[in-house]
């Protein structure tokens, strides 16, 4: 089987490569069908296993009599395939047994005794909690009809994935209770997968990567043809991992993960060459350094255009969809808002990629031996600086590009420090002001030499403007600046617009509105004639305009 229609990506991670094919269910209708019973089939098998743990913890509580129907249909369940599974762990042991006595001497019993029975507890009014282990032998030997669904392999990642979402509720319930200052609110249980479908996760052994003719396909359990995911040359010296399915956009997505041999490079503890990053909007990256090298900013024109663009177009969709219904209970997925989304995702990534190394291959010729970016946790909870600049600014995942910042650096050996950037719009990088790190609750007043003229603008007391990217380099290394002349920081700063990043890439200002000269309606044409004859009568009265109005006192 070939996908028709796909497209790919690679995303880097510490020891991980990911690349991505998207599939759609009017081009890949069989490939999808089997997709949606299997990540259907994972979201039960997820929710069957939380609803077990919850009525288990539940159910050994109470008495008896207290128990509701669920508890005791679970707990039925859980005792039954618990005996069941001991009855035939004991059989195997049994059968072990009798083989290593028919070896006879002492090696034989020798191998007698070190045979164990596995033997699967039962839960306790204490000792509650059922591992996967033991959600595994229950489902397996109650012959539960979730369970009997698909693969499983499939079912088993699914149950992983539920008991690894329970150890880390209780490891943070635990920190929770020493340190409740580091989080928002108190932790709570794992609920249930409202949406429709989840993630379903594949080994090796049940997507298998085949390399035939110098091409490579995917060979997935219970579906016959391969799927064609390219040349075999995109996938050399990699080494296949696991692969997962995640519907997305209307679709799905698979994605393949291989090994990387990716070392996130040490920090130096006296670097000479530092590149400073402050992450913004209007300017997406503000750059300075230490080494008397002309500051520059990336433009951000174009992704906030692109982003409001999305924004307006998500609006007009959803008013249509919407239209003569109630809003809360409508649909509001529909073929075009997927589509709308996934060029979204696809150009914010291309954009994030291209930036990352762009500053990368500069740090590189100018023998940059680390990049201090700066970012500030949490700095989009609860923010209020007005409706356009909350859509501008909290929409956009900066986080995402420091990710691909600090990945695609590591393959140029340079390491990222992700610095936090209280004050750095606020002092003086010329005068060398202190720069305090905030504190919640703190209310001491910080005076400062100059001015903070807007978002990572600053105003000097002698005049100088200057960006708070080189405040975030001193700030994480104080001893930056010592004896150096800044004033090449202020002096002039390169811009990098659109057009730099994206080679061969025009401005859209530049280019005519829909590639052709605009002509009015008629009901503009009569509007305008109306005004104008409106205007001179004005001036025929007056002699002048009615926004000239001359009083008689004055005239006289």
């Amino acid at each position: 089987m070939i996908l028709n229609n796909y497209y790919s990506y690679r995303k880097e991670m510490h020891g991980m490569r990911t690349w991505k094919i998207m599939t759609k269910p009017d081009k890949d209708a069989v490939l999808c069908r089997y997709f949606e019973e299997n990540t259907t089939a994972a979201k039960c098998m997820y929710n069957v296993a939380n609803f077990f743990i919850r009525n288990t913890m539940t159910g050994m509580r109470k008495s008896p009599e207290e128990r509701t129907s669920h508890e005791t249909e679970v707990l039925h369940y859980v005792f039954t395939g618990i005996q069941k599974a001991n009855a035939h762990a004991y059989e195997v042991y049994c059968k072990k047994r009798e083989d290593c006595k028919k070896t006879g001497g002492m090696a034989g019993a020798v191998r007698v005794s070190r045979l164990k029975c596995k033997v699967f507890p039962y839960p306790t009014r204490e000792e509650w909690f059922l591992s996967y282990t033991v959600l595994d032998a229950i489902f397996k030997y109650t012959d539960h009809p979730t369970y009997r669904r698909m693969n499983s392999q499939v079912n088993q990642n699914a149950i992983k994935k539920t008991v690894k979402s329970w150890k880390s509720y209780f490891q943070l319930r635990k920190d929770y209770a020493i340190h409740p200052e580091k989080y928002k609110a108190r932790p709570r249980i794992p609920g249930y997968i409202k949406q429709p479908a989840m993630t379903a996760a594949y080994t090796n052994q049940t997507a298998k990567f085949i390399r035939k003719d110098g091409r490579a396909y995917l060979r997935f359990v219970n579906h016959k043809p391969p799927v064609l995911i390219g040349k075999e040359s995109l996938y050399a010296d990699m080494t296949y991992v696991k692969t997962e399915v995640k519907p997305q956009y209307g679709g799905y997505s698979i994605l393949l993960i291989f090994k990387e041999d990716i070392i996130l490079p040490e920090v130096p503890k006296f670097p000479k060459r530092i590149l400073g990053i402050d992450v913004g909007v209007d300017n997406f990256c503000a750059v300075a350094n230490n080494f008397v090298g002309t500051p520059f900013l990336i433009k951000g024109g174009a992704i906030k255009s692109m982003n409001q663009n999305f924004n307006k177009e998500r609006a007009r969709l959803l008013s249509e969809v919407t239209k003569g219904s109630d809003s809360t209970h409508s649909v509001k997925k529909t073929k075009q808002l997927h589509t709308l989304s996934r060029k979204r995702e696809t150009r914010l990534r291309d954009f994030f990629y291209k930036t990352a190394w762009y500053l990368v291959r500069y740090a590189k010729r100018q023998q940059v031996e680390v990049i201090v970016a700066g970012h500030n946790e949490d700095q989009k909870q609860n923010i209020c600086i007005g409706r356009q600049n909350n859509q501008n600014f909290v929409s956009i995942p900066f986080c995402r590009f420091l990710d691909i910042l600090r990945y695609t650096a590591a393959k140029a050996g340079i390491p990222v420090v992700l610095r936090e950037e209280s004050y750095t719009s606020k002092a003086s990088l010329l005068d060398l002001d202190a720069i305090p790190a905030y504190k919640k609750g703190d209310t001491i007043n910080h005076t400062f030499s100059g001015k903070r003229v807007r978002r990572g603008l600053y105003k000097t007391n002698s005049g100088f403007f200057i960006n708070a990217a080189g405040n975030i380099l001193r700030k994480e290394y104080p001893y930056a600046y010592d004896g150096q002349n800044m004033k090449y920081l202020c002096e002039t700063t390169e811009v990098v617009s659109y057009t730099d990043i994206y080679a061969g890439a025009t401005s859209l200002c530049k280019k005519k509105y829909n590639q052709k000269k605009h002509t009015p309606g008629l009901g503009s044409c009569v509007n305008h004639r109306y005004k104008k004859e409106t205007r001179m009568k004005y001036c025929i009265l007056w002699g002048k305009s009615k926004y000239c109005y001359i009083s008689q006192a004055k005239s006289a």
